[in-house]
């Protein structure tokens, strides 16, 4: 069955009428406040007030208010007329009151506070993959710190004044579901920087310091009698910093303002409160009317003494529509704790922003109508003068004030039509005591979030959508006249990039002979006609569509859901066109809001039916619980819940079910698509669908008798024979209750609500096995995560996964430690030896569960439950730290010695241990005793030369005998390094082979002449910037002897005297070859015999063992791989085709640039006489690679002109070709310049140039 989806679409009562049979339904009295409906348009459904849902809370300390009624306590009269929902829409002509900046309420959020830290999937990416909502710049300029929805902070380092921004690190902090753990706010002060939000640990309010510059965590800043207990929404330091004490404001949505202190001897934290919680200072019923203004928090140090609190004073009831709030702003003494407001000024709804100059002398304040203003205080800190922004066309959401008051810029919503195209603006503002004058004014094309001042001349600035870049625009320091500066303001473009992670617009099946095949369909990228890419589930194997009959059609459908009241509770109710179909449990406040809809069909084989296929079930997906739920329709009474199926952590978006509906697919706003077994849903029974077992009493217990690997319960480690001999749950009232009696427990297991959670006591042939909770909720059979550099990865809820070339570096694991602990996070790739498993992948779907895929792979010792496959590598792994030199330390010679420390697992020891400096290997290493300070633990020392690198990368990896790897990295200030002695050197090792002599191996006709023009292209164009030397193996010449001849020669040359600029440059074009037992390549010589190859023999093959001589060279290497060409020896390509050769190129951060994917062909250009590979790399060196015209072309550039415009090639022949980079983000952070100048097309000699 190709299945088709539906988007939910939140209208207006005068927009509905535009859907033909839904305006019937209004005529009959349904007003409907919310509609699921066949469109296309994404509507982002605002966020809800949810209870909590956390993965494992302690027992005691469940809260189950506002969960959902049993289906029995739902109205049976299922076509009674709804009641009539109050609906407060906006007047025509006003903004829309839903912000996307605000933050919701999360009183009702619990909070996870068991001991067992589950681990959490965080995908890893240097940019944001979701909206920013904080933003801030060090003092000196040179970093930016961001943060939001996807809960972790990036920190920017500016590369140079006239240079762009580069990622730093990323400091990640507690995290849970929905949004605990989203960063609301961000404020740095010399080397740290303070961050809060909805906390996931420690309620709602702590506060996490870190050192940004060595990512340290320095201190967390709780108090559990007076501290926050709501969302955090405000930071700010005091602008007068002292060597021993700090001080810091926060503000939670309360009102709750706290002032933090550190004290000068003994470092420690206290907590003052300056201003009271609403519900300790209003009434009750003025506290609730004022809950919905508390969305945005202003509130700062106007100097050192004084603090800045906007306070509410007043109601003013307005014609027609809710009571406005009114806000005076009050000046707070910190020595004599006066209190006075600032002459009469007033907020209107909300202070949105309060921001204040170094000196204090000028203050821009902002509130939620839109309207800012300058406030002018002379040098006694009296108020003298409010000066307004006066442009009638701009609605304000954002400003942000220069750090001496002179300028202020402000950003807007989409306000204006330029050219046709939707723009906000941002407007820049300069200031004087009497007036401010307009300077000037850009147009980006979507509305604007935070923004701040890198300099007097450079703004950063977000999206306020959920985008991820951080832009920057730049202001002429010459301009005067307005107008002039009016055309000096550039949109410079992005400054800090997003994460190539790309929402998709659809997920689907795709039809298949063979097995599962994903459609992601993405939105058109300018230039392209389509962005569609298929995910093979059998072959791992991600390609683009080649033929419409592989994409499959979106079927039309008459299902919809109307939110209706009913009872005085929101529920959904089902509708097949017009009939109505039951009512669900599902209501909007809790659960959140339905965003997509799809009708589920399955044919019934049971007698008298013949195989009649009907809608049997209606799938729901949602925004707040993030959830998918299956219904049962039914023409008298509710609609049953048959299951949920739980995982995403942000809106689903899309639904599909495959064919033969063993499987859906769903996608979410996360960038992440699930896939669930869903196999004989409507033939199970009650039990089955919640928990995935039979369960019977004997003998006064209760018995597992039947058990399916791909349930909950199997997850959570019961396995067939288990007994459960108690069962413990909260009810509504926040009773706790426990069961014991079998017959009692087995009732409850049937039809306790799909929101509680139960606490499983079990025993295993008479002994207790360990405790565990767990919803009646599916989790998924595997998650697959595609992103823009079409790296992936597929991985399953126990951590086996498969991934592309770089894909294991894009996910992992994170742990949360604690609220006074900095959580631990691990990459996918530090478990690669035991969790990278395809064999067991590519028989997932076949198989229908992991257990099952397991079994069928030999050599397998047995499934560890649930997600103990993960935290035994975890708990495995080496702990290692750089001890010496102190992070961010300066570097003031061209060697440094490198002090780290590893601590192993009892019973393991460390198997081999690498350092490296930017990429360059030290040149020598040794055990050390460590200090008699120190307890336990093996310590190293290396010595480097080190690299010219203005930021010094030290990376330190140990492997474990058992295969776990762990490492450490720190960063140094290489920029005061003295020059290097000599100029660098560049050793060119090529081998082009085309011309085999066994016949039965195809020819390939221009692998010798790309060997040849790559090598001599590396001659000419590479001479400005290194002493070049070249060696080429062509044709009948590259033979694996005279390859490891050549190898050998250069290793005993150059060993002596190489130097960390050095560059090995390793060029192979010809056929490759994967071992088929254990997935080894090598690259195929002239004098290869295939015979040898077919009985698995490879002794005359270039291996990766012939490589590993030069990869041990301190100095920098790049691998040129081209060796997936069309008529490969093995038609059977595959996506691990390179895997092993990559892997082990990466593990010696050896730089590497492939022609193609594993699984796609390497083609030829026959006008050119070349690769299509190759000849884009010589177009590259030839200066078409120049992005920023600066005259030099580093491999950066190289490896993104040769991606871009490969792949393009190949699609207008339709053909796939994707060049591969790897380690992609040593790639984009180390600058490595290849040319130095640039010539034009006619100084290049017409023997290396392409015409």
């Amino acid at each position: 069955m190709n299945s088709n989806f539906s988007r939910i679409a939140y209208l207006s009562v005068r927009q509905v009428f535009v859907w033909g049979s839904i305006g019937l339904l209004l005529v009959t009295g349904l007003l409907v406040t919310g509609l699921l409906v066949t469109a296309q348009a994404w509507a982002e459904p605002p966020p809800v007030k949810l209870p909590s849902e956390s993965q494992l809370p302690d027992s005691s300390n469940q809260d189950m208010r506002g969960t959902t009624p049993l289906e029995s306590e739902l109205p049976q009269n299922d076509r009674s007329r709804p009641r009539p929902a109050t609906l407060d829409l906006p007047a025509e002509g006003k903004l829309p009151v839903d912000d996307p900046l605000a933050v919701q309420r999360g009183a009702d959020e619990n909070v996870d506070r068991s001991t067992d830290h589950p681990p959490i999937l965080r995908l890893n990416h240097a940019g944001h993959q979701a909206m920013i909502r904080a933003l801030d710049v060090s003092e000196d300029g040179r970093y930016c710190i961001s943060g939001g929805d996807d809960k972790a902070a990036r920190v920017w380092q500016k590369q140079s004044e006239k240079g762009g921004w580069k990622h730093f690190r990323t400091i990640r902090w507690q995290v849970g579901r929905g949004n605990r753990g989203r960063l609301n706010c961000i404020a740095m002060q010399g080397d740290l920087v303070a961050m809060a939000g909805n906390g996931a640990m420690g309620g709602n309010g702590e506060v996490a310091i870190f050192n940004y510059k060595n990512g340290n965590l320095v201190t967390v800043l709780v108090d559990n009698k007076d501290g926050h207990r709501q969302p955090i929404l405000n930071l700010d330091w005091c602008p007068s910093v002292d060597a021993r004490a700090s001080q810091l404001l926060s503000q939670d949505m309360d009102g709750r303002v706290l002032l933090w202190t550190k004290d000068g001897n003994t470092g420690l934290w206290s907590g003052e409160v300056l201003v009271r919680p609403d519900a300790e200072t209003l009434d009750t019923n003025t506290a609730s009317l004022l809950l919905p203004h508390r969305r945005f928090a202003a509130a700062g140090f106007r100097t050192s003494q004084e603090v800045l609190v906007p306070v509410f004073d007043r109601f003013e009831k307005q014609d027609q529509s809710k009571p406005r709030a009114i806000w005076k702003l009050k000046r707070i003494d910190l020595v004599s704790k006066k209190e006075q407001n600032v002459a009469d000024l007033e907020f209107r709804d909300c202070a949105r922003q309060i921001e204040a100059s170094r000196k204090g002398n000028r203050v821009a304040v902002l509130d939620a109508t839109g309207q800012a203003q300058v406030l002018v205080f002379d040098e006694k800190g009296a108020f003298t003068k409010r000066l307004a922004v006066n442009d009638a066309r701009t609605r304000i959401q954002s400003l942000d004030l220069w750090n001496d008051g002179s300028k202020l810029a402000v950003g807007t919503p989409i306000a204006a039509s330029v050219n046709g195209a939707n723009v906000a603006r941002q407007q820049w503002w300069g200031i004087s005591d009497e007036s401010l004058t307009f300077l000037a004014e850009a147009y980006p094309r979507f509305p604007v979030g935070p923004m701040q001042f890198a300099n007097e001349h450079e703004l950063l600035y977000s999206a306020a959508r959920n985008d991820g870049n951080i832009y920057r625009n730049i202001d002429s320091p010459t301009a005067k006249d307005p107008e002039l500066a009016k055309s000096k303001v550039t949109l410079d473009g992005v400054a800090m990039r997003a994460s190539s992670n790309q929402l998709p617009e659809d997920v689907a099946f795709a039809p298949s002979e063979d097995g599962y095949k994903i459609r992601i369909q993405y939105p058109p990228k300018k230039g392209q006609e389509s962005s569609d890419l298929l995910f093979d589930l059998k072959t791992m194997r991600l390609t683009s569509p080649k033929r419409a009959s592989e994409i499959g059609k979106t079927a039309s459908h008459d299902w919809l859901a109307l939110e209706e009241s009913i009872d005085g509770q929101n529920v959904y109710r089902l509708y097949d066109q017009k009939e109505p179909r039951g009512a669900t449990v599902l209501r909007p406040e809790f659960h959140g809001r339905g965003t997509c809809l799809l009708p589920f069909s399955h044919t019934d084989f049971t007698a008298g039916n013949d195989g009649k296929t009907e809608v049997s079930g209606v799938l729901i997906g949602t925004a707040g619980r993030n959830n998918v739920y299956l219904f049962q329709p039914s023409r008298s009474g509710p609609a049953r819940l048959i299951r949920q199926f739980r995982d995403h952590s942000a809106a689903v978006r899309t639904i599909s079910v495959s064919d033969d509906a063993r499987y859906l697919v769903t996608s979410a706003a996360d960038g992440l698509i699930s896939i669930w077994n869903c196999e004989g849903v409507f033939e199970k029974s009650e039990i089955q669908n919640r928990w995935g077992v039979e369960l019977a009493v004997e003998d006064r217990t209760l018995v597992v008798k039947s058990i399916d690997p791909a349930g909950p319960l199997y997850f959570r480690g019961v396995r067939l024979g288990d007994t459960i001999r108690s069962l413990d749950w909260t009810l509504n009232d926040g009773e706790a209750v426990s069961e014991s009696e079998p017959s009692k427990m087995l009732e409850r297991l049937k039809d306790v609500p799909f929101d509680i959670q139960i606490v499983f006591r079990t025993n295993r042939q008479g002994r207790p096995l360990p405790d565990f909770q767990s919803y009646p909720a599916w989790r998924p059979l595997a998650t697959l995560f595609v992103d823009e550099d079409r790296e992936w990865a597929f991985w399953t809820p126990a951590g086996y996964y498969d991934a592309s070339f770089n894909g294991h570096q894009r996910f992992g694991w994170q742990f949360n430690r604690g609220v006074n602990a900095k959580p631990d996070f691990f990459r996918a790739a530090q478990f690669r030896g035991r969790l990278e498993r395809p064999d067991i992948m590519r028989r997932l779907l076949r198989s229908g569960s992991l257990w099952d895929a397991m079994r069928s792979v030999t050599q397998f010792g047995g499934l560890p439950p649930g997600d103990r496959a993960i935290v035994s590598q975890t708990d495995a792994r080496p702990i290692v730290k750089i001890v010496s030199p102190v992070p961010g330390s300066g570097i003031v010679q061209r060697t440094l010695t490198v002090v780290a420390s590893v601590d192993v697992a009892n019973g393991d020891r460390v198997e081999q241990i690498r350092a490296f400096a930017s990429s360059v290997p030290a040149i020598s290493q040794r055990s050390v005793p460590p200090p008699d300070s120190e307890d336990g633990g093996t310590w190293f020392e290396f010595e480097f030369k080190l690299p010219t690198a203005d930021d010094l990368q030290v990376h330190v990896v140990a492997v474990t005998q058992s295969g776990v790897l762990g490492s450490a990295e720190t960063v140094y200030d290489g920029s005061t390094m003295p020059p290097a002695t000599r100029p660098p050197k560049m050793h060119v090792l090529a081998m082009g082979a085309g011309d085999y002599s066994d016949s039965r191996i195809s020819k390939l006709d221009y692998a010798a002449n790309s060997a040849r023009r790559f090598t001599n292209m590396l001659r000419l164009r590479c001479g400005d910037t290194y002493q070049v030397s070249a060696e080429s193996l062509l044709d009948r010449n590259a033979t694996s002897p005279l390859w490891r001849n050549c190898a050998d020669s250069l290793v005993q040359r150059i060993s002596s005297t190489v130097a960390p600029d050095d560059l090995i440059v390793i060029y192979l074009c010809g056929h490759g070859w994967r071992d088929r037992r254990n997935a080894n390549w090598y690259f195929i010589p002239a004098d290869a015999d295939y015979g040898r190859l077919m009985d698995d023999q490879y002794s005359d093959c270039v291996s990766i063992a012939d490589l590993t001589s030069l990869t041990k060279l301190p100095c920098r290497k790049l691998a040129v791989i081209d060796s997936c060409h069309s008529g490969a020896i093995q038609a059977d390509l595959r996506s691990d085709d390179l895997k092993s050769l990559l892997r082990f190129l990466q593990s010696g951060l050896v730089l590497t640039i492939t022609a193609s994917e594993g699984s796609e062909e390497a083609a030829e250009v026959e006008e050119k006489e070349l690769g299509r590979f190759t000849s884009r790399w010589l177009d590259a060196m030839s200066g078409s690679a120049d992005a920023d015209g600066d005259q030099t072309i580093t491999l950066k550039e190289v490896v993104a002109y040769v991606e871009r415009e490969v792949a393009s090639d190949a699609q207008k022949d339709g053909l796939s070709q994707h060049p591969t980079a790897s380690p992609r983000e040593l790639i984009e952070t180390l600058h490595l310049p290849l040319v130095s100048r640039t010539p034009t097309v006619s100084q290049i000699p017409s023997v290396y140039r392409e015409d």
